[in-house]
């Protein structure tokens, strides 16, 4: 934009000049009227060129009111980035005035990646320009403008975002909701010690040695499993930036994310990159329900609560994890005159024997491992022997070009006109006690 100013600044002067020079000629007693003709067309030519350099003046104003603080960038690249940017955003839908106070979590994740799209065609200058036009959220175009956006590929969410979407994560898993143990993985492994074998104590007599007993250590190791998911997302949406637009891929990305990670943390079996999962740790205890009948279903789950117990588990915070089916099954079972057996109040209040039971349709319905073919697991865990490592890096790629599963085959985002975000987290899984552990095979537990 200012070497279009200086350009059109210039021109206007040439014209000044060349006006003056005919107003010094027509000095004399008499104006031809190809002199006249010339006078008009020079004054017509100086007001438009006048209107023009006025409308980029105003423009320069409006853009240095909204401006994030950016990063210095070469004056090519500055034009390049501000003549474009009104062609991506279509004013009409540009009017989110709401204060950028109280944002909802998640949605400035969601408006980054809005931006880091925005910034591989039309720069990070003006991406963080219409963040801020579009939702008046000067936090995320500050983050966009410091950045770069995603103009030179991959580029990680900040972490304050990516915080963000843990949170939500840990609303819509079963895994996390349940509140494991939480450590870090920005380094890519973490080794922690585990208590195998604890101490004894001993009676003495009034003069005899204290006998020494001595705790005995494992570890526990974790390292990052990579976790992506590709969201596709219509380019007519994207040109346009509606209100509401960042609501839209954050649902998008949480729901994606939250499915896998449940799957991976409760049945991952190491292979393919997935974590190894509760259902997989070494040592874990496992045992099969007997036929479906009031009395088996009532000392079936006493039976999983007393193996924690005589496991000595802590039992600090003890969480079921089964399928909404399964806990729609338990609800529904009725005693010998035909009334509700007590579970129905239990379920009803969200616990079962006094445990919190958390759901999720990540775990199978269709297993043949507990005598039939309509076969699930039912987890019962102590949360505070579960560890979660997690980085808090995301990263973000940005495509317009590449393709995606749908489930069924592979989709060209390019011929379908979509722009596919690919977000890429790191998590891993294990425990600190195993006997804290407990999966429990039950077959027809399904209304």
């Amino acid at each position: 934009m200012s070497k279009r100013l200086s350009e059109l600044q210039r021109k206007h002067a040439n014209k000044v000049a060349e006006l003056k020079a005919l107003i010094a000629k027509s000095d004399e007693d008499t104006v031809s009227d190809e002199d006249k003709a010339a006078f008009e067309a020079l004054k017509g030519e100086l007001n438009t060129l006048k209107e023009s350099i006025a409308l980029l003046n105003e423009v320069r104003a409006l853009e240095a009111d909204a401006a994030a603080p950016v990063g210095k960038s070469d004056e090519d690249e500055d034009d390049k980035e501000e003549k474009q940017a009104p062609q991506f955003v279509r004013r009409a839908y540009a009017t989110a005035a709401a204060p950028a106070t109280n944002v909802e979590k998640g949605l400035r994740a969601a408006r980054y990646l809005i931006g880091a799209h925005a910034a591989k065609s039309i720069g990070p200058r003006a991406a963080a320009n219409m963040i801020h036009t579009t939702f008046n959220d000067d936090v995320t175009a500050k983050a966009l403008s410091q950045s770069g956006g995603a103009s030179v590929g991959g580029v990680l969410i900040p972490t304050s975002f990516s915080n963000d979407l843990i949170e939500l994560l840990r609303a819509r898993t079963a895994v996390r909701a349940s509140n494991p143990m939480s450590l870090s993985l920005d380094t890519g492994n973490v080794t922690i010690p585990r208590l195998s074998g604890g101490s004894s104590a001993t009676w003495q007599g009034e003069v005899a040695d204290i006998t020494a007993s001595q705790q005995s250590f494992d570890t526990v190791t974790l390292s990052a499993k990579k976790l992506a998911t590709v969201v596709p997302v219509s380019n007519d949406l994207l040109r346009r930036t509606p209100v509401g637009l960042d609501a839209v891929i954050r649902d998008d990305l949480v729901e994606s994310l939250a499915r896998k990670e449940d799957l991976g943390f409760l049945r991952g079996d190491g292979t393919s990159g997935s974590p190894v999962g509760i259902r997989n740790f070494a040592g874990l205890t496992t045992t099969v329900a007997p036929g479906v009948t009031l009395a088996n279903v009532v000392t079936f789950l006493r039976k999983m609560v007393l193996s924690l117990e005589n496991a000595n588990s802590r039992m600090i915070r003890p969480v079921w994890v089964m399928h909404p089916q399964v806990k729609a099954f338990i609800s529904t079972l009725r005693d010998g005159v035909g009334g509700f057996f007590q579970f129905k109040d239990e379920l009803d209040a969200g616990k079962l024997y006094g445990f919190p039971v958390l759901t999720t349709t990540q775990l199978p319905t269709n297993l043949t491992t507990a005598g039939g073919t309509a076969g699930t697991e039912i987890f019962l865990y102590d949360a505070a022997d579960l560890i979660l490592a997690q980085t808090l890096n995301i990263q973000v790629d940005v495509s317009s070009e590449a393709s995606f599963y749908n489930g069924t085959g592979y989709e060209s985002a390019f011929s379908k006109d979509m722009t596919l975000f690919r977000v890429i987290t790191e998590v891993d899984v294990n425990n600190r006690h195993i006997g804290s552990f407990i999966v429990g095979l039950a077959d027809s537990w399904t209304v």
